[in-house]
């Protein structure tokens, strides 16, 4: 079975040879990866492993025990494997395609849900107060209207695990994914996407 291990390593030369070569000695195969994010000597890495006879505590051990290495969550994969950057493009291509303004919302809210492996979506409008389109247990409106203000009047302390991105100057996505931090790509990825989201809607409006 497909698991997402996602490991802090050392920003150095030969830290993710090690990992792979870990990985290697317990059967397991590596099939792909993603960077998330760098910075102050460390290094964000979703792998994409396939266990085989292993099981997630074994790996979890060994790659604990490198030098430098700490693993932060280890899941089973809930779609496909592919490459992170062909599911943005994908993406915007689906948007760029939609026909119609309430398409281009849910092929948002389902792209969002896929890609961020998410838990919840759902696209704001703050002045009535309602969640246009809406999938997973999304909160209330006056919630994600009170941390879209809370969050854009002070980015350094949003939720680590809510994410926001404007659509519009009246319109917003939330998402929310529990016991998993939302890294710096992946909020960078939220926001274009959901920028093109925004051009798109703004050409189907009527007039």
């Amino acid at each position: 079975m497909t698991h997402v291990v996602r490991v802090w390593l050392d920003d150095r030369p030969g830290a993710f040879a090690e990992v792979a070569t870990a990985i290697g000695a317990l059967g397991v195969d590596l099939v792909g990866f993603d960077i998330l994010e760098t910075g102050g000597g460390r290094a964000i890495d979703e792998l994409f492993i396939e266990l085989h006879g292993s099981s997630p505590s074994e790996l979890t051990g060994a790659l604990d025990a490198l030098r430098g290495v700490d693993v932060e969550d280890v899941r089973p994969v809930r779609t496909s494997v592919t490459d992170p950057r062909l599911d943005a493009l994908d993406a915007a291509g689906a948007l760029v395609e939609a026909a119609g303004s309430r398409g281009l919302l849910e092929t948002l809210v389902g792209a969002v849900l896929s890609d961020f492996d998410a838990d919840w979506v759902c696209v704001l409008d703050r002045s009535s107060m309602t969640n246009v389109v809406a999938s997973g247990p999304v909160p209330t409106p006056q919630w994600c209207v009170a941390f879209v203000a809370g969050a854009a009047e002070t980015p350094e302390m949003e939720a680590p695990d809510v994410a926001w991105a404007a659509m519009s100057d009246e319109q917003s996505l939330v998402m929310g994914r529990e016991n998993r931090p939302l890294r710096n790509r992946e909020r960078r990825q939220l926001e274009a996407l959901t920028r093109i989201a925004g051009l798109r809607h703004a050409q189907l409006l009527p007039g």
